[in-house]
């Protein structure tokens, strides 16, 4: 069992009815909490100490809400973000075996790069991560076909658990910095930059409706490459065209495959690579609209068909997209 799993396991106990991305993060919290007070990195008063190990339910989460009102950085802030855990409990036994198992993992150097890794893995198994979260196999993939090199700068857009954003940063070894946007507001990426200890930069933001990147007061940023697992069920309000102050959307949608993808193509210079459903490869209408761009322009260099089943408890059908954008693709690889 990797040390993420024993966590979170510890805190399933009966009369405890947290959903799982609750019990993820108030774990991964607790965590953070521990390793945070080992490395010096909180005051005194708000390290963990053996004085904690009686605290109750409600003092853990006061605590937490201390640290976020006082911390030092706006990774630690962020990182203890509320979680849905406040209307369940544990007593104070219960509690402290789980501060017990978080002392253990932390003294035996468990919460490190690797704990992300197994964090990762576990939730590319769970439904509710299915579109946020993809297996550890097509990152490599990615990766591979993105073909970064040192000193380039890259965009990961939508990357709500950092997946991408930190895999580049292991690829790399740190020499093409990451700048990664996304659009929910949760204590999730925070926590896994912080694990990770990540560079990357980030923006909170949905990239469609308000991107976070610019060079000039209304010019986007263009990043080098572009690596994103585009919203695959996601619905936006229709946008029409000549609606938007930065000119991204010609096609009146609201398909938020077509808006994503879109986005990305103001966004970015040399070369994209998305993970996008297959109804944006084969729908009609808008969909149809931004193939018929991408192909008469020649920004297509690849479509990477995958297996179905993919995702978990998803039925959504996905495929690689490889976009040159530097220069006109002369064919087309399937």
């Amino acid at each position: 069992m990797s040390a993420g799993s024993a966590l979170i396991r510890s805190i399933e106990v009966p009369g405890n009815r947290m959903a799982f991305r609750d019990k993820l993060i108030l774990s991964l919290q607790i965590a953070a909490w521990f390793k945070l007070s080992r490395t010096g990195k909180l005051s005194r008063d708000l390290a963990f100490d053996s004085g904690h190990r009686r605290m109750t339910w409600r003092t853990l989460f006061e605590t937490f809400e201390r640290i976020r009102n006082e911390a030092a950085s706006e990774e630690i802030a962020r990182s203890f973000r509320p979680c849905g855990g406040t209307g369940a409990s544990m007593d104070a036994v219960q509690l402290s075996n789980v501060f017990q198992l978080a002392s253990n993992l932390e003294d035996g150097g468990f919460f490190g790069r690797e704990f992300v890794d197994e964090v990762l893995e576990m939730l590319a198994r769970e439904k509710e991560f299915a579109e946020s979260v993809l297996p550890a196999e097509v990152v490599r993939l990615m990766l591979e076909v993105a073909d970064i090199r040192p000193g380039e700068r890259i965009y990961t857009p939508f990357d709500n658990c950092l997946q991408l954003s930190i895999a580049v940063e292991e690829q790399s070894g740190g020499n093409a910095p990451v700048f990664a946007e996304f659009p929910e507001a949760s204590a999730l990426p925070w926590l896994l930059r912080l694990f990770y200890g990540s560079a990357s930069a980030i923006k909170e933001g949905d990239p469609v409706l308000a991107p976070s990147y610019f060079s000039g007061e209304r010019t986007l940023d263009r990043f080098d490459t572009a690596l994103a697992v585009l919203p695959f069920s996601k619905k936006y309000a229709r946008f029409d065209a000549g609606r938007d102050p930065l000119d991204r959307f010609p096609e009146a949608t609201a398909s938020a495959g077509v808006l994503a993808l879109r986005h990305i193509l103001a966004q970015t210079k040399k070369r994209a690579v998305a993970a996008v459903a297959n109804s944006l490869l084969f729908s009609s209408g808008a969909e149809r609209a931004l193939r018929e761009h991408l192909v008469d322009t020649g920004k297509v260099e690849a479509v990477i068909g995958l297996p179905s089943a993919l995702l978990a408890g998803s039925s959504v059908a996905f495929s690689l997209l490889v976009l040159k954008l530097d220069a006109p693709s002369e064919t087309i690889r399937f």
